[in-house]
């Protein structure tokens, strides 16, 4: 995985993490293994 592409994904990471408190931690959780899987299969 190219440095860009990750440093990408660690600001997604944050921006999921510190996203209104609407999202409980299980779903941001999910929603980061799903972008992880995304990056790993495409």
């Amino acid at each position: 995985m190219c440095p860009i592409k990750s440093r990408t994904r660690l600001l997604q990471r944050n921006t999921i993490l510190n996203s209104s408190s609407k999202f409980d931690i299980g779903e941001k959780i999910q929603s980061m293994l799903q972008a992880d899987l995304v990056d790993t299969y495409l």
